[in-house]
């Protein structure tokens, strides 16, 4: 999985070797999973070799931007799980003050996995019953164990909460911008 998160227009791609000086030259390239002045994620399988994770700025102005490449999801055979669906996908670019939230449901026989990075948003997992304290800007409960500041957020977890709802949520202060997906899988 490929991710990308900026602030303003850039553009991102997975390169061979052979289209590394055109891209850090601003001329035209060739590349693998091109996000060309947007953000968000793709699925992309690479054959064996060499390749680069380029990002530029397409912007006249400062920009600041996160990326992430991941492998896919894989599981040793003892765990006994099947992908099911990706339940929640984001990728929003937002002015200052911009919010972000997606509910979810945590059920039985299930595993959830969150992954995602952004640029200066600051995300929590809380449950459902929060939601409107941050929506309205009060102070809300989150759980600490699905939180860490920074650019690489919301970092991979397993999201390991009881059955019930609950809500991914972001804001910042600032301009920002934030990619992130919630797999479901089943338990085989």
């Amino acid at each position: 999985m490929f991710r990308v998160t900026s602030e303003y227009k850039s553009q991102a791609a997975i390169l061979t070797p052979d289209q590394l000086n055109n891209f850090t030259n601003m001329y035209a390239f060739t590349g693998y999973a091109l996000f060309d002045n947007k953000i968000g994620y793709q699925t992309i399988t690479l054959n064996a070799g060499d390749y680069y994770v380029g990002i530029r700025n397409a912007n006249s102005g400062v920009n600041e931007w996160s990326f992430e490449l991941d492998y896919a999801l894989s599981f040793p055979s003892s765990d006994k799980v099947s992908y099911f669906a990706n339940i929640v996908s984001r990728a929003s670019a937002m002015a200052n003050g911009g919010k972000v939230w997606d509910g979810f449901t945590i059920e039985k026989g299930y595993r959830y996995f969150i992954d995602g990075c952004n640029v200066h948003e600051q995300v929590y997992i809380i449950p459902a019953s929060e939601i409107d304290n941050f929506k309205n800007g009060n102070t809300f409960q989150y759980y600490t164990d699905y939180y860490t500041e920074g650019g690489g957020e919301p970092g991979l977890y397993e999201i390991k909460l009881p059955e019930g709802s609950y809500y991914v949520v972001g804001y910042s202060n600032e301009v920002s911008a934030i990619t992130y997906n919630i797999e479901k899988w089943k338990v085989n």
